[in-house]
């Protein structure tokens, strides 16, 4: 599979030059071409059953592409039960500042 899914039938514009600042962009749907790609694309929907599109600039206007960025998993490794248990032995649990460290 492509990183670069584009979905049919939804166009991204920027705004007509004498648009206000508030709007940011126009975007338009071909109903009927942006339904058969949904339908034909159901597997692109994450598992709270969103498609996330990404807006983007391209040389001559805007665009839209399918955001399928996962984030790595992160593997958490569990912390040295020796060194959190209170039998574990030398580990010093006090916290001392002195006066003239603290910096207010």
């Amino acid at each position: 599979m492509s990183d670069n899914i584009y979905p049919k039938g939804l166009y991204v514009n920027k705004p007509h030059s004498s648009a206000p600042d508030f709007v940011k962009g126009k975007i338009s749907i071909k109903v009927a071409d942006l339904h058969e790609w949904l339908n034909n694309n159901q597997g692109l929907a994450n598992d709270k059953g969103y498609i996330n599109l990404a807006i983007l600039d391209g040389k001559e206007d805007w665009y839209c592409k399918v955001d399928n960025y996962k984030p790595k998993e992160q593997k958490q490794t569990p912390p040295d039960p020796e060194y959190y248990s209170p039998e574990g032995g030398d580990v010093d649990d006090t916290f001392v500042v002195e006066d003239d460290s603290i910096p207010f």
